[in-house]
């Protein structure tokens, strides 16, 4: 939970008394201490707040207008402001700014990163990396860039607010040279569950049921991290005609309808087969040429060139081959066999074998099984899919099996086109790219042949095992399962010395296992039927959710007692005592709250109002007594003879149950529908090898899933410049980080999107000989350096910092911190203070991070301004520090004076005039939509109203549906945009939009209907004279009976 939840909350305690004594003045003090402490606040001065307040809590008269909570709200409030520093304000001159900050390496991770992709495939993030090179790759410092396009490719990213695993596109690659040793984090899930990554790379860890981010630098043994369990993904039946036709180059189909087809398609192009043959120069004589035709054959090569000349040939579902895979005149000639022409179930299991027990020799394929079900099925396989027939011999010196099938095209068919390797495969078996573009029921076929043939399930435990000498496979087959949301672990153990890796399931993972792969062979089948029915297993480790104190908080809020919530879910007490769950629990816990049961706390309230005991115990006398010695033993009553008093616990319990925060259910709920788990951290290792790390700019979510691990993938000097353009000042960044990798590349692309100028001189390693050179040139208003971090205790860096200063003379020096390390900032900005000297900082992170209270405090602390806040990752989420504003919204009170500077920001694109002139189309609802989103995220908007605590959900849906709208406006035509009727009575419209947006039709009616009422709005708007004034004041800043500043009396 932030620091201004945990604040209001203490406040909310005093909600209803009506009277304040020395002890309920100690209790909130305590309770102000541990909320300040626990967010990373200095204790020294924690202490000191603490005590100011209680003073003046017991000595300073309550004004008569005030209740007794804003009374001491007022005084938390005022000191609170005084705490956290002087507010400050900003020049908006012409003038010179210098940006420095702490040493940071990129957030890259490891070449060997395994990335699942949405269309199927599975790609190291170097593989993705290069194959996309030929997209345009850039040399940048330190490394290269790739710019992708808007089909750039798609991945799967986490959202961090709804806990689910969404797509998103990747909008940049990069390939940088590393700048300091990597980090391996190890995960408790197998002895071989890791990720390689740079020190400053944030995972997401889970902390009192709060979804927080944190460097890896900063991770520790036995936290938790994001690992996803789930990846949705249906897939498409994937043709090969194409490819047969493509690499099969001097083989001849035996297929009278194609042959017939071409041949009619050739004459009809160029009159005669002569000609045809003229044209094309075919590779096989004249004569053949024209009898294949004739007997219902056509060569191959002829169908690729007939394609050339625009003869499309549809192939149908299994086409007859003969000849060889060579494609000149030679090359060995194999019986003719078919081949299937689509990635089916049945295609996908036998590979299934050929993967799991089989060998690839030059001209045949064998498979090492004694399992008659498994022989049979080879058998039953081979006719249907190849017309091939296939023999079992058998090992005379130990009794073992071997089906064989002996073609040439068949070891070339699975050769070229699912690149199995001819002759040992254990080390580099994948699993083919066809399959894993597949539907789930073909890949999961693949995978069941394969589980057969090479998996073991055990007898009387819930444990499933893989093994194999290819690491990728292993890889691959992990995150194949999440697609059948079955979770496993993944070890790696040295026989004979090779290394060998083992994929195993436990728990409810190898029952879903059996329910949604299965297999063919009666003895694992029996398994899996014994597994299923086993009782007093659980779900396993991973589905284990650390929650906190969150199931106590809301089950008091709700009125159970442990014992009732026992009646829906098993050792609810140990749960709650533990503060850990299993997610089927949880689902259980939460269904129960919506069920009648007799609510203990209608007795607090009665004893709270003085309720007469004979009162109290009405209802249902044993109930109530039992109840009554329930609260007692837990401290929230006395009880003496007939009579029963409320203690402060009792009154903290009632209060709390009445004030409930609604966003503890929402954030259980999440947790309970995830699409992650939250695996404990085991280790943390310093490795230095590679040269070259990667990352990957992913649109909007800014995270990607590697290794099946959550990843985060920002800057605050674009930020500025954003800053002082809404203010119509020119800006110019100037690169001077020569240090970080790609740091010049990214100020490049962040100055064009907040239309800064930019300068820099490639390749120059001195920073203050580029702010020179750039001086000469420059004529925008304000000038802000980017400079690379440092330490201030380095001699030589300080000195490059001073080098850069005597260039620039900055009128202006920010030092940039991270709001995620505490306390610790008050101490940087000190020995920086020292080195150069500091105008303030600028705290970033803000949105994300606990400890920003911590951080705020020590810098004010360490008598250093505050200049400016980040509140997001976009550059519309930056703010000047108000300590008033910023103290005012953690407590819940409205900052109306920072709305409306959003507003008047997005007035100058917010034209009312213009509206006022002109009819309201669909292509000018969408660029009112674009300047809104200028506001920033509802939820921002709705703290700066003073109503922080509405349901994360709510606002969610909220602005989930102005990004369906903004996506079904973007697949509509310009006639639609422009004239909405085009829409209203046609069907195919809407279903065109709902397809090209990814929307459902309903969806698009619904916005139909809700453009129709903003126009009624605006036409409205347009003839009541008095309501447009009113409208146009507040846009500019003014609105009715509003002092520029909301302060507390």
């Amino acid at each position: 939970m932030d620091l201004g939840k945990k604040l209001r909350e203490a406040l909310s305690k005093l909600t209803g008394k009506p009277y304040v004594d020395a002890d309920d003045v100690k209790a909130l003090t305590k309770d102000l201490q541990r909320v300040l402490i626990s967010s990373d606040v200095n204790v020294k001065l924690v202490l000191g707040l603490s005590k100011r307040i209680e003073e003046r809590a017991l000595k300073t008269e309550k004004m008569e207008s005030l209740t007794l909570k804003e009374h001491v709200t007022k005084i938390v409030y005022e000191e609170l402001v005084q705490f956290m520093g002087r507010s400050y304000s900003p020049r908006l001159d012409k003038h010179k700014v210098l940006m420095c900050g702490l040493y940071g390496s990129g957030k890259c991770v490891h070449k060997d990163s395994v990335i699942p992709l949405t269309d199927g495939r599975i790609k190291t993030i170097e593989g993705l990396y290069t194959e996309n090179r030929s997209k345009g790759e850039r040399p940048v410092e330190d490394g290269y860039r790739i710019e992708c396009p808007a089909n750039g490719p798609e991945l799967f990213a986490f959202n961090k607010e709804t806990l689910k695993i969404e797509k998103r596109r990747a909008t940049a690659l990069w390939k940088l040279k590393k700048r300091s040793k990597l980090l391996k984090v190890v995960l408790d899930n197998g002895n071989s569950h890791s990720i390689i990554v740079t020190p400053e790379h944030p995972f997401f860890i889970l902390e009192n049921g709060e979804v927080k981010q944190l460097r890896a630098d900063r991770l520790r043994a036995d936290m938790q991290v994001a690992t996803a369990i789930s990846l949705e993904f249906e897939g498409g039946f994937q043709r090969i005609g194409n490819e047969i036709i493509n690499e099969f180059g001097n083989c001849t189909l035996e297929d009278e309808r194609i042959a017939s087809h071409i041949a009619k398609e050739l004459l009809t192009k160029f009159g005669t087969l002569k000609n045809a043959y003229k044209k094309m120069r075919p590779a096989t004589g004249y004569p053949i040429f024209t009898r294949n035709l004739k007997y219902g054959r056509v060569h191959v090569e002829v169908v690729r060139k007939a394609h050339a000349y625009g003869i499309t040939t549809s192939l149908p579902e299994k086409i007859r081959i003969k000849g060889s895979k060579s494609g000149g005149r030679s090359g060995s000639v194999s019986a003719p066999m078919t081949m299937p022409t689509t990635v089916d179930e049945e295609l996908a299991e036998f590979l299934g074998y050929v993967w799991g027990d089989g060998y690839i020799y030059k001209s045949y394929v064998e498979v090492t099984n004694n399992d008659p079900e498994i022989l049979s099925r080879l058998d039953y396989l081979s006719r249907k899919l190849f017309a091939l027939e296939g023999k079992i011999r058998t090992d005379k010196r130990n009794g073992v099996k071997k089906f064989i099938v002996a073609s040439v095209l068949l070891v070339a068919f699975i050769n070229v086109i699912f690149k199995a390797p001819i002759g040992k495969k254990s080390k580099i078996i994948e699993i083919p790219e066809l399959l894993l573009k597949s539907p789930k029921k073909v890949i999961g076929r693949f995978i069941r042949a394969y589980f057969d043939t090479d998996g073991y399930v055990e007898k009387d435990s819930r444990h499933i095992e893989f093994c194999s000498a290819s690491r990728n496979l292993i890889e691959q087959l992990r995150l194949v399962l999440l697609r059948f949301r079955i979770f496993s672990n993944i070890s790696q153990k040295t026989t004979n010395q090779t290394q060998y890796c083992r994929l195993f399931l436990k728990s409810d993972d190898v029952v879903r296992f059996g329910e949604e792969i299965s297999t063919i062979l009666p003895r694992k089948r029996a398994r899996f039927d014994t597994l299923s029915k086993i009782c007093g297993q659980g779900q396993g480790s991973h589905q284990m959710i650390p929650t906190g104190n969150l199931l106590k908080i809301i089950r008091e809020a709700h009125g159970f007692s442990i014992g009732e919530v026992q009646k829906y879910v098993s050792s609810y007490g140990i749960h709650e005592r533990n503060r850990i769950i299993s997610r089927n629990s949880l689902v259980k816990f939460l269904a129960a709250l919506g069920n009648q049961h007799k609510n203990w706390l209608s007795l607090t309230r009665k004893i709270r109002n003085g309720a007469a005991y004979e009162d109290i115990i009405e209802e249902n006398q044993g109930w109530a007594t039992a109840s009554l010695c329930r609260l007692e033993h837990q401290g929230y009553i006395t009880r003496s003879e007939r009579t029963c008093t409320l203690t402060a616990a009792g009154h903290q319990v009632l209060s709390g149950s009445e004030e409930f925060d609604i966003d503890y259910l929402r954030r259980l709920k999440a947790l309970a529908s995830s699409d992650v788990c939250w695996i404990r951290v085991n280790t943390i290792e310093v490795v230095d090898e590679e040269d070259w790390v990667y990352d990957l700019t992913v649109d909007d979510l800014h995270t990607f899933i590697a290794n099946g691990i959550i990843v985060h993938n920002t800057t605050t000097c674009a930020k500025l410049a954003h800053f002082y353009k809404t203010r119509g000042l020119s800006v110019a960044l100037i690169a001077a980080d020569t240090d970080r990798p790609a740091a010049q590349e990214q100020l490049e692309q962040l100055a064009k999107q907040v239309g800064a100028a930019y300068y820099t001189i490639k390749g120059e390693k001195d920073p203050a000989a580029i702010v020179k050179d750039a001086m000469k040139k420059i004529k925008e208003e304000v000038i802000i350096v980017d400079s690379a971090g440092r330490s201030a205790f380095d001699g030589h860096l300080v000195e490059e910092l001073r080098a850069i200063a005597g260039q620039l003379k900055p009128d202006e020096t920010y030092l940039v911190v991270s709001a995620d390390i505490g306390q610790i900032a008050g101490k940087q900005a000190t020995e920086f203070n020292s080195a150069v000297p500091l105008s303030g900082v600028i705290v970033t992170k803000m949105d994300g991070s606990g400890k920003g209270g911590g951080a705020l405090s020590s810098v004010a602390a360490s008598d250093a301004k505050i200049s400016f806040v980040g509140l997001g990752e976009k550059p519309a989420d930056f703010e000047v520090y108000d300590s008033q504003k910023f103290v005012g919204r953690l407590l819940g009170v409205p900052d109306i004076g920072a709305l409306m500077e959003k507003i008047k920001e997005i007035s100058k694109e917010t034209d009312v005039q213009k509206l006022e002139s002109e009819e309201l189309t669909i292509d000018a609802f969408y660029e009112q939509l674009k300047a809104a989103k200028k506001l920033g995220p509802l939820g921002n908007v709705f703290s700066m109203l003073g109503a922080a605590d509405i349901p994360k959900e709510m606002v969610q849906q909220s602005e989930g549906k102005l990004k369906k709208f903004e996506s079904m406006i973007n697949s509509m035509t310009k006639q639609e945009k422009k004239d909405a009727s085009l829409l209203k009575s046609n069907p195919n419209r809407i279903a065109r939009i709902a397809k090209g947006s990814g929307c459902t039709e309903k969806e698009v009616r619904e916005f139909l209907s809700q453009f129709e009422k903003v126009e009624k709005m605006m036409n409205m708007f347009k003839r009541n004279r008095g309501f447009r004034k009113k409208m146009e004041k507040m846009m500019k800043g003014g609105m009715p009976g509003m002092g520029p500043d909301m302060k507390m009396a």
